[in-house]
């Protein structure tokens, strides 16, 4: 999609504001998966 395109939504309804995504939010919880398996609680 051009830029054009991808603003044409945010031009027709000129919200005073809007969220911004700058890419993915992989933080990297991979780590997680090897954690001890061992519960505290049941």
């Amino acid at each position: 999609m051009t830029m054009e395109q991808r603003l044409e939504g945010a031009i027709a309804a000129k919200p005073e504001m809007a969220s911004l995504n700058m890419g993915s939010m992989n933080f990297g919880i991979f780590p997680m998966a090897w954690k001890d398996r061992h519960w505290k609680h049941d």
